[in-house]
């Protein structure tokens, strides 16, 4: 049931946040943001699949043993929560604000950023995760469902910050997870594509994600 709030819930604190800034003359609704452009339907549609892309291969991690599967199970499960949190502050930041106050950034742009600053952002979803991780799936959909609206309104009151990888730390600059997602994604939709040419007897359809 909270899921039909998610949206209002969202919308409004980000509007109340903000509200001291320039916005775009008309304001459009959660429906009209939705309905705007037929590419940002089909990146929206994209970006479902990607995540439903990315669950599935955290459930896959689950074969690997000595807890290895796990863990990276777990940080793949958080990657996910914290990217879609914030991505839904970064959509509406583009919708709302006209281009001379703010820079619009495209889907790819917002994969860079948050692989950028990859530190911070594990560090954001990981109390999200723990709170869902260990629990059945049933329980865990039920938790994840009352928290995200939290965790979202977070991200719209959080700067997200590059934090410089510790010294002596063999970490990487970026770590490519959602670039590696969204790759994964784009050959599921090559499939389904090319299943659905099979099917009907047409040419599958072309589509482009920025």
């Amino acid at each position: 049931m909270s899921g039909f709030w998610h949206n209002s819930i969202i919308e409004n604190t980000f509007m109340d946040k903000t509200k001291d800034r320039p916005v775009a003359v008309h304001q459009p609704s959660a429906l009209e943001l939705l309905n705007s452009k037929p590419e940002e339907i089909a990146t929206a549609i994209f970006k479902v699949l990607m995540y439903a892309t990315g669950v599935t291969i955290a459930l896959l991690f689950e074969v690997i043993p000595y807890g290895i599967g796990t863990f990276m199970d777990f940080v793949l499960i958080c990657v996910i929560y914290t990217f879609y949190c914030f991505d839904t502050r970064w959509v509406l930041e583009d919708k709302l604000y006209p281009p001379k106050h703010h820079r619009p950034a495209d889907f790819t742009a917002r994969i860079r950023r948050f692989e950028h600053r990859w530190i911070f952002f594990i560090g954001f979803g990981t109390p999200f995760t723990l709170l869902t991780f260990f629990f059945p799936t049933l329980v865990s959909c039920g938790v994840y469902a009352l928290c995200f609206p939290i965790f979202a309104i977070l991200a719209i009151h959080t700067e997200d910050i590059y934090m410089r990888t510790p010294e002596g730390l063999c970490l990487p600059s970026y770590l490519h997870v959602i670039t590696f997602l969204k790759r994964a994604t784009d050959q599921v939709f090559l499939l389904l594509c090319a299943f659905f040419g099979v099917c009907t007897g047409k040419p599958p359809p072309q589509l482009q994600f920025s």
